[in-house]
């Protein structure tokens, strides 16, 4: 019996102290100060928290109590668009941006809810109307960031045409890049040779006409075509001796792989001075682009190019080219670092010549319609051959020169398709030979429109 009885004993004990840990559970659950709280709270807290998933079980819970709530309808749009549920997350700032369209949060909250849908003019136009509003400097940034995200995923899907024309007049120190020197030392100082005028530097005031198109065919969301052609005509008050004719055509094929992007081209320029033809080039072009980061980018670029002078058989030569840079872009500041060196070949050597150059450029927009740019160019080139011994110049001697230019130009958006702008060049170039130094300084101010 007592065998009997002990069993019966722990059954009792046991379903005691399970109704007593019920009881301590459910006291504990009705003292939980979070299940006691105003769910509004709960979910506030939540996303506050970063719980998204808890936040957005909890508005799915409080729906029928809290539907239009501005306070709910705000944590629970911004919860669903946080897990990935965009469809309702616009519905949600639909509503609020009809009852309230002054505030820019909401405003904002729908634009990304349309970006995500991937409807891009419905994100366009209202982060744009959130710009209208004025926003603080980091909001601006933030859109900024969205909008060129959306340039760069309607390029990605779509063909695209883009186009622009110009038309400027300015001012040509030197328009024959000459020496501005009357006299010229001969012969080690033995003879002394007065220049004349079509052999000195020569000014003039000019105008200029441009035009470029560019067609970008995506092949997949991760590659495509890119086609560029143009011209330009610059023409000088002075006399036609020196005007230049210009135009080009590139083609162009490049493929993103990750963090990676690798393009190769090929590229056609041709050249008339004065009226008739001058040069023509023929080349291609790879390239290698790596994103360090949002903000920084390393670049490598190999060319190759023919080059044919009709007027000294002595240009026509093939060059080699390699070039390194470095790219840095933070919300309105643009800057790139470039790095080459170059080497030509050619059945004739007296023209031929090694160089090697660095540069900086930048841009930097002050607002949405006025930029400044600049660049800053140092370039050493050697000549593989000494000049004849029949030189009068300098006989026997290698020619070394350095040249160096500095630019500064401002444009401003004075319509959607028009702009107007202005810019500074100056440039010096010295030589071992002497004949062969000048300056030059050119300012140039115009209207551009673009298509």
């Amino acid at each position: 019996m007592k065998r009997g009885l002990f069993p019966t004993t722990r059954k009792a004990v046991m379903v005691a102290l399970a109704w007593c840990l019920g009881m301590t559970a459910s006291a504990d659950e009705s003292n939980d100060p979070q299940q006691q709280a105003d769910p509004l709270l709960v979910l506030r807290s939540a996303v506050e928290q970063g719980q998204y998933q808890h936040a957005y079980a909890v508005a799915q819970q409080q729906l029928l109590a809290y539907e239009g709530d501005p306070a709910f309808d705000f944590y629970y749009g911004f919860s669903a668009a946080q897990t990935g549920h965009y469809q309702e997350a616009l519905f949600v700032f639909e509503r609020l941006i009809s009852a309230y369209p002054d505030v820019i949060r909401y405003r904002l909250e729908l634009a990304r809810a349309h970006f995500y849908l991937d409807n891009l003019d419905g994100a366009e136009r209202e982060f744009r109307r959130a710009l209208d509003s004025q926003p603080p400097e980091r909001v601006v940034s933030t859109v900024e960031q969205f909008l060129n995200r959306i340039e760069r995923r309607r390029e990605q899907n779509q063909p695209q045409w883009q186009a622009g024309v110009s038309i400027s007049a300015g001012y040509d120190s030197n328009i024959n890049a000459a020496t501005d020197e009357d006299r010229i030392q001969l012969l080690d100082g033995q003879l002394t040779a007065i220049l004349s005028e079509d052999q000195r530097a020569s000014d003039s005031g000019f105008y200029q006409l441009r035009g470029h198109a560019q067609y970008l065919y995506p092949l997949s969301q991760r590659s495509g075509i890119d086609v560029r052609f143009g011209a330009s005509r610059k023409d000088n008050g002075l006399n036609n001796d020196y005007d230049l004719n210009s135009a080009y055509a590139d083609v162009g094929w490049r493929v993103m792989r990750g963090s990676h992007s690798f393009g190769v081209s090929g590229q056609y320029r041709q050249y008339h001075l004065g009226g008739e033809s001058y040069q023509d080039e023929i080349g291609a072009e790879g390239e290698w682009l790596t994103a360090f980061s949002e903000r920084w980018a390393w670049t490598t670029t190999a060319g190759l190019k023919q080059q044919n002078n009709q007027r000294n058989s002595a240009l026509n030569l093939l060059q080699g080219e390699l070039e390194f840079g470095v790219n840095y872009s933070h919300q309105r500041f643009m800057q790139q670092l470039r790095g080459s060196i170059r080497t030509d070949i050619g059945d004739d050597d007296s023209l031929a010549r090694d160089s090697f150059s660095a540069s900086w450029s930048f841009q930097y927009a002050i607002s949405r319609q006025a930029q400044w740019y600049g660049m800053a160019l140092y370039q050493h080139q050697q000549y593989q051959n000494p000049l004849s011994d029949k030189n009068v110049f300098a006989p026997g001697v290698t020619r070394e020169e350095d040249l160096t230019q500095f630019a500064l130009g401002y444009s401003r958006q004075l319509l959607p398709t028009m702009s107007m702008f202005f810019q500074l060049s100056l440039v010096e170039s010295s030589s071992n030979v002497e004949v062969y130094e000048y300056q030059r300084s050119l300012f140039e101010t115009g209207i551009a429109l673009s298509f």
